[in-house]
C-alpha cells in the first residue's frame, strides 16, 4: 500500500496523478546515470579503496606490530595510508575478501547509508507534503547521489559516507538526550581527524556530557590502537601526521579549502600566505560557532552541525570535493525549509554539487582555464559555495525537535 502524506488542509496526491509520471522517470534516468558512472568508472577506479587495501593487507603481513601500514604507496603514484591506525584495524576485514567485492559491498553500503540519511533529514517534509514518500525520496535521491560529495566518495571508494553517517546519527541521539551521544563522533575522529572540528560546536553548545563521550570515545579507541599496533600508532602521531605530501598539493584544482583557495590565487604553492590563512580560520570558525549556536537555540541542531561540518572543510589545510558531504547535506535542509528562497537556494545549491563545476577549469585544456576571474570563480566553486552557505543557510527550524 502506498503511505499518503497530506499536508493540514489539502488533498493528498495520488499515485495516478500525472506530475508523479515526471517524477518516476526522472528518479529512474537519474539513478541509471549513477549506476553507469559508479560500475564502468574509468576517472578514479576505486583509487582510495585500492590504497586502504593495498596498504592494510600489506601490514597485515609484515604484522600488525610494525609500522610498514605508512610505508606502502600504490604503484605508480606516491599516496600511501594517511589516516591513524585505527581506521587500518577497523578495515582488516577488506584484506580476507577480493577488491572487487570490496568495492561492491563500499557501493551497496553507502547507497545504503546515503538512502537512509536523506530520508531521516527529509522527515520533516514528508511530514507535510501531499506527496507519497516514495515520490519525494524518489527525485531527493539520485539528486543526492550525483552531487560532487557523494558521487566522488563512492567513486573513489572513500570513508566519508561512513562518517556522515556516524556524526548525523549522534545528532539523532542528541535530539533524544540519548546517555551515548557523543560515540558516533568520537569514533569519527579516531578514523579521519578533521570530524574533531565538531567538538567545538558541543562546547560551544555546553554541552559537556556528549563532549566528554565523544572526547572519551576518539581517546580510547587511539590507545586501544596503540597497545595493538605501537609502532604504526608512534610513528602516525610524531611522522606520518605531519607529513602534508603524503596527501597532496595544497594548490590542486582538488583541493577546495580556503588554503587551496588562497594558494591558487597567490601562487604560493610551495608557501601558502599561512600567516593570512590562519587569521581568516579564526574568522570563519568565530562565523560557524556563533551562527551555529544561534540554531541551536532555535531547536535546529542539525543546521548546527551542518554549518560547523561546513566550516570544518573550509578550515581543513586540505579539502578533497568528497570531504565536503555537509554541502550536500545543506542543500537538503534548503528543500526542508520551503519558501521561495530557500527553495531557489536549494536550486543552486544543487546544480552546483551535480555539476563538478570546479573541473571545468582544472587543467591547461579545462574550456574555463586562463580566463582570470572565470577560472577564479568557476575553480574554486565548492570554497565560494562554502562559504555563502556558512552566512546564509537559514537556522529557523520548522519542524520538531525529535529524532
Amino acid at each position: 500500500m502506498t503511505r499518503q502524506l497530506s499536508r493540514p488542509g489539502t488533498g493528498s496526491v495520488r499515485p495516478s496523478d500525472p506530475r508523479l509520471v515526471g517524477v518516476v522517470a526522472a528518479s529512474a534516468v537519474g539513478s541509471l546515470l549513477v549506476f553507469l558512472y559508479l560500475a564502468q568508472n574509468a576517472q578514479h577506479d576505486w583509487f582510495d579503496l585500492s590504497v586502504y587495501d593495498g596498504a592494510v593487507s600489506s601490514w597485515r603481513a609484515a604484522g600488525l606490530g610494525g609500522d610498514s601500514l605508512y610505508d606502502y604507496l600504490k604503484p605508480g603514484t606516491p599516496y600511501g595510508f594517511t589516516y591513524p591506525p585505527f581506521a587500518a584495524l577497523l578495515m582488516l576485514p577488506m584484506t580476507l575478501i577480493s577488491l572487487q567485492t570490496a568495492v561492491a559491498l563500499n557501493l551497496v553500503a553507502s547507497t545504503v547509508l546515503v538512502t537512509v540519511g536523506t530520508a531521516w533529514v527529509l522527515k520533516p517534509l514528508l511530514q507535510r507534503t501531499s506527496w507519497p514518500v516514495w515520490a519525494v525520496l524518489g527525485t531527493a535521491l539520485p539528486l543526492v547521489l550525483v552531487s560532487e560529495p557523494v558521487r566522488q566518495s563512492m567513486a573513489f571508494g572513500q570513508v566519508n559516507l561512513f562518517l556522515a553517517a556516524l556524526v548525523l546519527a549522534d545528532v539523532a541521539a542528541l535530539r533524544r538526550g540519548a546517555r551515548w551521544a557523543g560515540v558516533g563522533i568520537g569514533l569519527a575522529v579516531a578514523v579521519k581527524l578533521t570530524p574533531a572540528v565538531l567538538l567545538l560546536y558541543l562546547l560551544a553548545t555546553r554541552r559537556y556530557r556528549p563532549l566528554l563521550v565523544a572526547a572519551g570515545t576518539a581517546a580510547g579507541a587511539t590507545v586501544a590502537t596503540l597497545t595493538v599496533a605501537p609502532a604504526a600508532s608512534v610513528r602516525f602521531w610524531t611522522e606520518a601526521l605531519w607529513e602534508t605530501d603524503r596527501v597532496g598539493k595544497v594548490d590542486i584544482t582538488d583541493n577546495q579549502s580556503l588554503l587551496g583557495l588562497l594558494s591558487r590565487i597567490t601562487g604560493g604553492a610551495d608557501h601558502p600566505p599561512r600567516v593570512l590563512w590562519a587569521a581568516l580560520v579564526a574568522v570563519l570558525l568565530a562565523v560557524a560557532l556563533t551562527r551555529a549556536r544561534q540554531a541551536f537555540r532555535a531547536g535546529d541542531d542539525l543546521t548546527g552541525f551542518v554549518l560547523v561540518g561546513i566550516a570544518g572543510g573550509l578550515v581543513s589545510p586540505i579539502s578533497w570535493t568528497h570531504h565536503l558531504w555537509p554541502l550536500t547535506v545543506a542543500g537538503l535542509l534548503l528543500v526542508v525549509r520551503g519558501g521561495r528562497s530557500a527553495t531557489r537556494g536549494a536550486v543552486a545549491v544543487g546544480a552546483v554539487l551535480a555539476l563538478g563545476v570546479n573541473w571545468w577549469a582544472n587543467g591547461p585544456d579545462a574550456p574555463l582555464r586562463g580566463l582570470g576571474p572565470v577560472t577564479l570563480l568557476v575553480e574554486n566553486a565548492y570554497v565560494w559555495l562554502a562559504l555563502v552557505l556558512l552566512v546564509t543557510l537559514p537556522t529557523r527550524p520548522r519542524e520538531p525537535l525529535k529524532a
